[in-house]
């Protein structure tokens, strides 16, 4: 009781006690994908064998409640799993990838941890130039907004959520633009329409013309 009064973190659930090798590990996974070999010998490369090792240890370790200890690292470690959705040669890891996606989704994060995931998914489906790890992410950012709907103001997260699902349905991709449809559609089905200012700016503005595109 005395180090509940006296401390912000009692039980040390916040301590990231192995923050310098995650982010070694996660150095190595981006240079290792540059290096990773061609079909059908990808599945010998040490990326394959790097990402399927931390994966299975990361689903192990956020599966369980109690285990604190992996929290802090998720967020560190999101790009490269998120990044998995890539792997279209090797069947065990880009079943791993979608699992540890799920497994993100469905476990009860933390508090000080829901902004910081939802940020990095934000800024992965921005920034990417792969269009199924873009998929990905922004198939999981309305996820997390709509199971942590109460933490949520039109002033922070939500205008950035909002971009992140207009930029889809201007993608390129046919999936990432039905992706993008179906979770505004269901955004907007759970919200207060007075206040999405970020649409109603987005839709009143004259210049902003949507791009059509043809079916050669």
């Amino acid at each position: 009781m005395d180090a509940c009064r006296s401390g912000n973190d009692a039980f040390e659930t916040k301590l990231a006690p192995y923050a310098q090798e995650i982010g070694e590990i996660t150095t190595k996974l981006a240079v290792w994908r540059k290096e990773r070999l061609p079909p059908p010998h990808a599945l010998q490369s040490d990326f394959d064998h790097a990402a399927a090792t931390v994966t299975q240890m990361l689903m192990g370790g956020i599966a369980v409640g109690g285990a604190c200890v992996f929290m802090p690292h998720l967020q560190t470690l999101l790009p490269e799993l998120i990044g998995l959705a890539e792997i279209t040669d090797n069947p065990m890891l880009s079943s791993l990838g979608s699992a540890i996606s799920r497994m993100v989704l469905s476990i009860s994060l933390p508090t000080a941890y829901i902004r910081p995931v939802f940020t990095s998914l934000v800024d992965i489906a921005r920034t990417s130039t792969s269009w199924r790890v873009r998929h990905r992410a922004s198939s999981m950012i309305p996820a997390i907004f709509l199971r942590y709907l109460e933490r949520w103001s039109d002033t922070d997260e939500v205008p950035k959520m909002l971009e992140v699902m207009l930029m889809s349905l201007e993608d390129e991709n046919v999936d990432v633009r039905s992706n993008g449809s179906l979770s505004l559609a269901v955004v907007i089905r759970n919200s207060m329409l007075n206040k999405i200012e970020t649409l109603q700016v987005r839709y009143d503005s004259p210049q902003k013309i949507c791009p059509f595109y043809h079916i050669s």
